[in-house]
């Protein structure tokens, strides 16, 4: 009887390792298997799963296995899908219909909490609906067994706070995504998006961002991309691995009456504002978790992540 497994471990644990070395013994005893991620996931290059210790293999994203039909998904002898706790409730669910409907079995690797000690969404779903569930045990720095994830700051001290958001386009009705490869010029692209209930559900390769304090400032920044800059010397937002003044920005509620809240960054170069009404770019931050529980403010409208 196929059944849905989550194996779920600190950073650091080979999680990814573990994935690849399933999928391996499968393939090793001809049983044909399917390697899936999300494609918000993009640190080790398109269509690539590669862990620390150099093993790699190509993959599909999982909107792209939602394309497969029911006969192509039962011709795996199993689905390994690593990075799950980037999964949407509903994908969970899909996983679950793959398992009992289909009869392949399914195995997750991710991370269980973040670095505050909360869920990942994927892997609250997966922690309720899992059939079996396994921890993949490493060990901390101290020697002990290693139970969270932790973030520092650069004095070394262990960061408990910060918001995890989507920044949102109410005008496209999309959220930021990845960015393009024009090194010359890059500039962020965006996901399609839609508000239910209070919230902003972005498709796949939406950018979940921590907020950060810096002074004055705010950044927004992703474990995959860095983070979220502008220079003043273009129209384009970028991202960048290391902050800098370039990542810090201002919030504050949209001129015009328009609605909503903009982000400024004011480098010194030049300022540019990401705001509703305006229409290159027209991304609109940010959501209720940032201006509630950062800035203190309670707002009517906003949505949230």
């Amino acid at each position: 009887m196929a059944q849905l497994y989550f194996k779920y471990g600190a950073m650091g644990s080979s999680k990814t390792a573990n994935a690849l070395m399933a999928r391996f013994n499968y393939e090793e005893r001809g049983q044909k298997t399917l390697l899936v991620k999300p494609r918000l996931d993009q640190r080790d290059g398109d269509h690539m799963v590669h862990s620390r210790i150099g093993l790699e293999y190509p993959c599909i994203y999982f909107d792209e296995m939602l394309a497969l039909s029911a006969e192509a998904l039962q011709e795996n002898a199993c689905i390994i899908v690593d990075e799950a706790q980037f999964l949407s409730k509903e994908e969970v669910d899909y996983l679950v219909h793959i398992v009992d409907d289909l009869g392949v079995p399914v195995i997750c690797y991710g991370l269980r909490a973040d670095f505050k000690g909360e869920l990942f969404p994927g892997s609250y779903e997966l922690l309720v609906m899992a059939d079996k569930l396994e921890e993949v045990k490493t060990i901390c720095w101290c020697g002990k067994k290693a139970m969270f994830n932790a973030r520092f700051d650069e004095n070394g001290r262990v960061l408990k706070e910060g918001a995890q958001v989507v920044l949102f386009n109410q005008n496209a009705q999309g959220v930021l995504a990845g960015q393009n490869d024009n090194t010359d010029s890059p500039a962020i692209n965006s996901v399609s998006a839609q508000i239910t209930d209070g919230k902003a559900i972005p498709g796949n390769g939406g950018v979940v961002f921590t907020v950060e304090r810096s002074g004055e400032y705010y950044r927004f920044r992703n474990e995959t991309y860095g983070y979220l800059c502008s220079n003043g010397t273009g129209n384009n937002a970028f991202y960048s691995l290391t902050a800098s003044d370039d990542a810090d920005w201002t919030v504050e509620p949209c001129s015009g009456g328009v609605g909503g809240y903009q982000l400024s960054q004011d480098s010194g170069k030049g300022k540019m504002t990401i705001a509703a009404g305006v229409l290159i770019p027209v991304f609109l931050a940010v959501v209720h978790w940032i201006f509630k529980n950062v800035l203190k403010i309670d707002l009517t409208f906003a949505p949230t992540l």
